[in-house]
């Protein structure tokens, strides 16, 4: 549902919150938690940020549901739901919102908005690279150590 329109550099910044303050203290939030499940799969990944973008929404008054097909929505929904996405984007979530409970679609346009909005923030987060495994100190040692050696025996090689 979402199209591929790239965010603005302030879009990213601050994401679907009123400040960037917010936007860092909530990807901070997400990047902790994400980190703790190093070993989940992607899909759980996204599971997870799906969870606490539903926090968010929760927040603001709205629950949001599973939508066993969200890819079956008329086009009227497609369109409503992206200006919607655009909107939490270019504004916040609260004005996102806002707008959505005043539509013909409501609530159903909430939870293909969190849908969309889970997709988007997650692809950003890839971006930020919060939700990749960092590599731990032991393992950047080991490798270190091992290229030493191995340019050591290099050395003694060559001068041989």
């Amino acid at each position: 549902m979402a199209e591929d329109r790239e965010r603005t550099p302030h879009e990213r910044e601050t994401l679907i919150f009123p400040s960037s303050d917010e936007a860092k203290g909530w990807l901070e939030r997400v990047g902790e938690r994400l980190s703790r499940e190093d070993r989940r799969s992607v899909r759980r990944r996204r599971e997870l940020l799906g969870e606490e973008l539903a926090r968010q929404f929760e927040r603001h008054g709205e629950g949001v549901g599973l939508i066993p097909r969200p890819w079956e929505h008329t086009q009227e929904e497609h369109v409503e739901v992206q200006k919607l996405v655009d909107l939490a984007f270019e504004r916040d979530l609260p004005a996102a919102l806002k707008v959505a409970r005043g539509s013909d679609f409501y609530p159903r346009n909430v939870d293909l908005l969190h849908d969309v909005l889970t997709t988007e923030m997650y692809e950003l987060l890839q971006e930020h690279k919060l939700n990749r495994q960092p590599i731990s100190w032991g393992i950047l040692l080991s490798v270190t150590i091992l290229v030493l050696a191995m340019a050591g025996v290099a050395l003694i090689w060559w001068q041989s």
